[in-house]
């Protein structure tokens, strides 16, 4: 299992993660049909700010997770991994910790 910390978002990281979103998210969204601008883009990285979370893997930006515990639920909105950081495991051990700490909620990923 990876060691991680995850730490709130602040305005500083607004530009990280919207090059994270341009990194991980156009090929899917294409995929779908969805063409968005860079200004959509950053919309929804700002969309539920307050929720996003950057994870730190051995001190490095390895990606965000933006969550929302809501009463009986966590509600997980997204989860992005830099392309760099992926296929070692993180995004897994960031929602197996995630669904180990739920504290009887039910999680939910959109």
């Amino acid at each position: 299992m990876n060691h991680y910390t995850l730490v709130q978002a602040t305005e500083a990281d607004v530009d990280t993660l919207l090059r994270l979103r341009l990194m991980t998210m156009p090929t899917h969204l294409e995929k779908a049909g969805l063409f968005l601008s860079e200004d959509e883009h950053k919309a929804k990285v700002i969309e539920d700010y307050e929720c996003s979370f950057i994870i730190y893997c051995e001190h490095k930006i390895a990606g965000m997770l933006k969550y929302k515990d809501i009463n009986t639920r966590i509600y997980i909105m997204q989860l992005q991994i830099f392309p760099a950081m992926q296929n070692k495991g993180i995004g897994r051990d960031v929602l197996t910790q995630v669904i180990q700490n739920r504290q009887g909620k039910r999680v939910e990923l959109s």
